[in-house]
């Protein structure tokens, strides 16, 4: 079986992740162990045996982990390959910083929104790998959009944990009712199918029903062409922020603060703001999102090495917070 590049820089993201942010501690003056063991091993018995002041979990949240006696840092992949976030309490919509009002505390004109549209929109890159850029023309002839204004829902997978800890539905249940709502108003909804896992998206292909749209496209393409982004929390919504197409979000997501908060008993309304979206409130919103999202909360492992090593020596100072705040009890 041929190996795909995108799923092993996914992998070794992680492990980039691990050794700066260990490297960053040991900077300061820690001792920084790291300890490979299976997730499943890890739980409050294994945190509080750590010979450790604080300890780093992967993947995982307050309520997943429980109580520790030591405190933890949760760390975890985020909206891209290269970015990363640590919390006490966890990731996402779980994180301690949720909903992320501060962002408003962001600078428009920084220039990280336009170096990250350079990178996504421009560049055609995404957490997964993308077919080719097409134009409008093109995907109409070939039937991977209609020629009428429609929306966009990428597809994630049901079982998936950015659904199964943050969104109050199910992903078929979502799809169930656009699929009927599209028939009814007469309004084409675009699907597209989650890269990572083929077979689950059976389930959401039958829910979706007939008369609907399933694309190939580009994610970036099917973005800009979309008249809306429909999603329940997938890091899709989060690279649309780099286009000027309104989104909807119906879970939690962290970008949520910046979005249409759509509920599945209101789609007629949900479309009506979509199209009233006001473009220029909106655009100045994303740009002070991206810039405090990007520089003040995620870690970006590819950020120039003096906006990366700033950013880890924050992390640091969270730590040495944390474990002022709660030292931890002997055994």
């Amino acid at each position: 079986m041929r190996s795909d590049p995108g799923q092993m820089d996914l992998r070794r993201r992680w492990t980039l992740f691990a050794d700066t942010a260990a490297a960053a501690f040991r900077r300061e003056g820690w001792d920084a162990d790291q300890v490979i063991i299976d997730r499943w091993a890890i739980g409050p018995a294994s945190v509080g045996a750590a010979d450790a002041d604080i300890v780093f979990v992967p993947h995982s949240t307050r309520r997943q982990l429980g109580e520790t006696q030591r405190p933890v840092m949760f760390y975890m992949q985020v909206m891209q390959r290269w970015l990363f976030t640590a919390d006490p309490e966890g990731w996402g919509p779980a994180t301690s910083r949720y909903p992320y009002s501060d962002y408003v505390s962001g600078n428009p004109d920084s220039g990280v929104w336009d170096s990250y549209r350079q990178r996504l929109v421009v560049c055609n890159e995404s957490k997964f790998d993308q077919p080719a850029a097409a134009t409008r023309e093109n995907m109409i002839a070939t039937g991977l959009i209609p020629a009428q204004p429609f929306i966009f829902f990428p597809c994630q997978i049901p079982h998936d944990e950015s659904l199964t800890l943050f969104s109050d539905i199910s992903e078929s249940d979502l799809v169930r009712a656009l699929g009927a709502w599209s028939r009814a108003s007469g309004t084409p909804v675009v699907f597209k199918e989650h890269p990572a896992n083929r077979r689950a998206m059976a389930l959401l292909r039958t829910a979706a029903g007939p008369d609907v749209f399933w694309s190939e496209a580009s994610i970036h393409d099917l973005v800009r062409e979309a008249a809306a982004v429909y999603t329940l929390n997938s890091g899709v919504g989060f690279e649309a922020l780099f286009h000027t197409t309104p989104i909807a979000t119906f879970a939690r997501a962290e970008y949520d603060v910046v979005t249409e908060i759509a509920d599945i008993a209101r789609l007629d309304a949900i479309w009506a703001s979509c199209r009233n979206w006001d473009r220029d409130k909106g655009m100045r919103a994303r740009r002070q999102f991206v810039d405090w999202y990007c520089r003040r909360h995620a870690i970006d492992l590819d950020a120039e090495p003096t906006v990366l090593h700033q950013r880890l020596s924050l992390l640091v100072k969270e730590a040495e917070s944390l474990c002022r705040a709660r030292p931890h009890r002997s055994a």
